[in-house]
């Protein structure tokens, strides 16, 4: 949290990371409106870059463009950005909508097409699901170690942490902020500490564990 008030690049950070994953995300889009604009033979004149698209589009830049300047390079600062852009895109492309109603009520075989398409996108975006719903995993030490373990610890106070490496490195800083409004500090000597285990740290004299076993990663400790 420190590192992003002072606007210090974070480990892995790369000054146009953002705006990789800004492209790359918003060439999907753009490019089915492409193929839909090829074959629906929609000249590129009808395309009108009209007020409701001009208006999402700059709430898009609104809220997308100064992290895209920034030092610090997270994809989930800009992810609420993409859907004012995929809205600023079907505005100017109302015409391929258009087109393409008439061309379902018309012709059959290309209803059929369409269908199959949609298809192939909805059991790409279900599968896509499906493989992505253990990402939490790499978050179950927190849930495991701490959280469901129904720990009470007072609001806006710092945590010692050991390693250090774990408040820039870790989900641990962005979990103890949402879910107690706790901050971490590697200095040692707060009422709670937080050691990575098989880490080699040391625990100070005075402190007892308060988690209970087995332990994923995380023992919490208090003087």
């Amino acid at each position: 949290m420190i590192a992003s008030l002072k606007s210090q690049r974070a480990p892995g950070d790369t000054h146009w990371y953002l705006v990789e994953r800004w492209a790359a995300e918003i060439a999907v889009p753009v490019s089915i409106a492409a193929v839909f604009l090829i074959c629906c033979r929609v000249p590129l004149g009808q395309i009108r870059f009209n007020r409701p698209a001009g208006f999402f589009l700059l709430i898009g830049l609104a809220s997308s463009l100064p992290f895209l300047l920034s030092m610090r390079q997270h994809n989930r600062y800009i992810f609420h950005s993409y859907p004012f852009y995929v809205l600023c895109l079907a505005f100017a492309t109302d015409s391929i909508a258009a087109k393409l109603e008439s061309l379902l009520d018309s012709k059959s075989k290309f209803r059929v097409a369409v269908g199959l398409f949609a298809m192939v996108f909805f059991i790409a975006g279900f599968t896509s699901m499906l493989a992505g719903k253990d990402h939490v995993r790499s978050r179950k030490p927190f849930y495991y170690d701490i959280y469901l373990q129904d720990i009470r610890l007072p609001e806006r106070s710092t945590i010692s942490v050991c390693p250090r490496g774990i408040i820039l490195n870790d989900w641990l800083f962005a979990d103890m902020m949402r879910f107690y409004k706790n901050s971490l500090t590697p200095e040692m000597g707060r009422e709670y500490l937080i050691i990575a285990k098989d880490n080699g740290c040391s625990v100070p004299p005075g402190y007892r564990e308060i988690n209970r076993p087995p332990r994923i990663k995380y023992i919490l400790y208090r003087k």
